[in-house]
């Protein structure tokens, strides 16, 4: 997904093993800007006489291109978004006059850690990323992401830089400020921008949170398609006859440590893996969700406590369906009001 959307400016929320694999990618990238660039000026790039890459992101804007006309005076359907833009949604070309090789050779990686983990790896990454000539692309900051936020500007000379791409590669949900931190975070995300959680879908703790993501961006009330199992509503238990058959049900972690999810297991059925959780059953501790994560959703409550605000987004979840643990990502594009993807060409 880096080396796909190409981000300039990374903010990873939990140092490790992640963050080698974004450094490399930041690296492979320069490395095909410096190539798309040479080419573009050994011949212009053309496919079946016409420029491949975008004028502006190939030159920075301001030099004929094999006989192109001016970036100025390319057609002025290029890189215009659709429908108004807002303040800050111009693309990287229109904002700034640099080319593409210029953007990504700066292209860094920010991790933030407050290395509080018994276990952690961060410390390590550092050195790791040394050993692999990758440092330079490296910006890691032992602090609490929470507190980073009010002080981001100062991080960057009084100026409020926006972000690509935010991965949160932490146990956000289970410290209960998920929301709190994206409040702060989600802003600074360029309109566009990506942020993805990890371990989202099959865990009870940050399920629901995601299910009313969900509805949001979906406008949708309650459980409806987001979460089906084969295909198939949900009902309020748990229970359908498609999985009740099946013995397994997707879309819903299982409690039971003996069963794992995705996968068939002897003696577990729908009803024995969905139990409800508003009520704690006797003698157990009560859900830190207070609910099911199959309960309705009211949506009107949802957009108004969202921390991200009145912004529309796009969402979508990976799921690795060999796994128990870690075996998800969740992955938001903010839209907001105005801001659309540019169009280049008439046909594809």
């Amino acid at each position: 997904l880096c080396r796909f959307v190409k981000p300039r400016r990374l903010l990873e929320v939990g140092a490790g093993y992640t963050s080698l694999w974004l450094l490399q990618a930041l690296e492979d990238n320069a490395s095909e800007a410096r190539r798309c660039a040479e080419s573009v000026r050994a011949d212009g790039y053309l496919v079946s006489g016409s420029a491949w890459m975008l004028p502006s992101l190939t030159t920075g804007g301001g030099s004929n291109i094999a006989g192109e006309a001016p970036a100025e005076a390319v057609d002025q359907s290029v890189n215009q978004s659709v429908g108004p833009p807002e303040a800050g949604s111009q693309s990287i070309s229109q904002s700034e006059a640099v080319s593409l090789e210029d953007v990504m050779a700066a292209a860094e990686l920010i991790c933030v850690d407050d290395m509080s983990h018994a276990n952690t790896t961060a410390c390590a990454v550092q050195t790791a990323a040394t050993r692999l000539g990758l440092a330079n692309r490296l910006r890691l900051l032992k602090a609490d992401a929470h507190k980073l936020a009010a002080e981001w500007s100062n991080c960057h000379g009084g100026e409020d830089v926006g972000l690509d791409l935010m991965w949160l590669d932490f146990g956000a949900g289970s410290t209960g400020r998920l929301d709190e931190l994206l409040c702060a975070w989600w802003p600074r995300l360029r309109p566009g921008g990506l942020l993805l959680v990890h371990s989202t879908l099959t865990n009870t703790v940050t399920r629901h949170w995601l299910e009313t993501m969900r509805a949001r961006a979906h406008g949708t009330n309650g459980v409806g398609a987001n979460a089906t199992t084969g295909g198939t509503p949900v009902e309020m238990d748990g229970s359908s006859a498609a999985t009740e058959e099946r013995g397994i049900l997707k879309g819903v972690a299982p409690e039971d440590d003996q069963a794992q999810q995705g996968l068939p297991v002897e003696g577990v059925t729908a009803h024995s893996v969905a139990k409800p959780q508003g009520k704690a059953a006797e003698g157990t501790e009560p859900s830190p969700l207070g609910q099911s994560i199959n309960q309705p959703i009211n949506l009107s409550e949802v957009t108004e406590l969202s921390p991200l605000g009145s912004d529309a987004l796009e969402t979508i979840s990976l799921l690795e369906p060999h796994k128990r643990w870690q075996n998800s990502v969740s992955i938001f594009q903010r839209r907001p009001r105005g801001w659309g993807e540019p169009v280049h060409t008439t046909y594809p």
